[in-house]
């Protein structure tokens, strides 16, 4: 894990495979984990209150010069739901399907991101 605590509110939780570069902003009662998968978070950005941000077992690349505002939520768990037949619980989880938000994005409060989304 790599962040630099006096751009980061004491009250975010930073947990697993999270890289932030140390020119960007978290705000309190942020949730940044990178679970199985890792999260990159570029230069200059901004993680404004209330986000969650969770890479399941994939990656999320959020770029420099981004703001995120409060309560989005970034997520790349998928579940699979191929078999009619059977629970989606019981299918299991997808893996390696990404989040990539570009560089100079401006991502709305309380904005859902899902797995596979290129911004």
């Amino acid at each position: 894990m790599t962040f630099f605590k006096h751009n980061i509110d004491w009250r975010a939780i930073i947990k697993r495979r999270v890289t932030i570069d140390p020119s960007t902003r978290v705000g309190p009662w942020v949730m940044i984990d990178g679970e199985a998968g890792t999260i990159d978070i570029g230069k200059n950005s901004t993680v404004n209150a209330h986000c969650w941000i969770g890479a399941g077992r994939s990656k999320v690349k959020i770029g420099s010069d981004t703001r995120i505002g409060s309560g989005v939520k970034i997520s790349c768990a998928a579940h699979n739901f191929s078999d009619p037949n059977k629970l989606i619980r019981e299918q299991g989880i997808k893996e390696g399907i990404d989040i990539v938000i570009e560089g100079d994005c401006w991502i709305g409060a309380n904005a859902v991101v899902l797995a596979g989304v290129h911004i």
